[in-house]
């Protein structure tokens, strides 16, 4: 099996001094692009820490691939990281806050993850997010809409809406990740 071999932190630093703008815009698109798995944070955080992690040597660089490739794949990769970080801490908030529990064992990740994924891709709009998020926590119909201020008709409109907006993030199995 082969050896991979990586740049040493001073060809990193020349390769990251030698960037022109056309490659440095390219790198700010992927960073809103991967950034929007967590909206709490800034693109301008994903790029800075991918850019810290390497030049630390915390991830080094393999030889052989272009650079905006291997930043693009750090950055994709903390993204996931804080999307499982953000959906962690939301849980348990969740969780203290109303005392009810998401799956156990090994399906708690992918449930906590699952459902920080399309509450983040619900951020724009909160009706549509608090239905998901009642839903979730095993809130009845009434008690949504009581706890949003909604009667039947804004309700069944922002649930048509969370629903058109998940099916076409996730494909129309969408439920089947919670």
């Amino acid at each position: 099996m082969d050896e991979v071999e990586y740049h040493t932190i001073e060809e990193v630093k020349r390769a990251l001094a030698r960037l022109r703008d056309p490659t440095l815009v390219k790198l700010t698109m992927l960073a809103r692009s991967w950034i929007r798995m967590t909206p709490q944070r800034g693109h301008e955080d994903l790029l800075s820490e991918a850019l810290s992690r390497v030049l630390s040597g915390r991830r080094r660089w393999p030889l052989g691939l272009p650079l905006d490739v291997f930043l693009n794949g750090v950055m994709r990769s903390i993204a996931s990281q804080w999307v499982g970080e953000d959906a962690a801490r939301a849980t348990i908030g969740l969780e203290d806050a109303v005392g009810v529990a998401s799956p156990g064992g090994a399906g708690a990740f992918e449930f906590r993850d699952a459902v920080a994924r399309m509450s983040a891709i619900l951020a724009f709009d909160p009706l549509a997010r608090g239905i998901l998020e009642g839903a979730v926590e095993g809130s009845t119909c009434a008690e949504i809409m009581d706890n949003l201020g909604m009667d039947e008709t804004a309700y069944d409109t922002a649930r048509r809406r969370m629903v058109r907006v998940l099916a076409k993030a996730f494909g129309p199995d969408w439920k089947d990740k919670i």
